[in-house]
């Protein structure tokens, strides 16, 4: 169950990370 911990986790923060992106963009424009 490690790896589908991690793979959450990663997914969690990929996630964040293009919420990110979406939000810089928005605000750029």
């Amino acid at each position: 169950m490690k790896w589908f911990t991690g793979d959450r986790c990663f997914h969690s923060l990929l996630e964040s990370t293009l919420i990110n992106l979406v939000r810089a963009v928005g605000l750029l424009h």
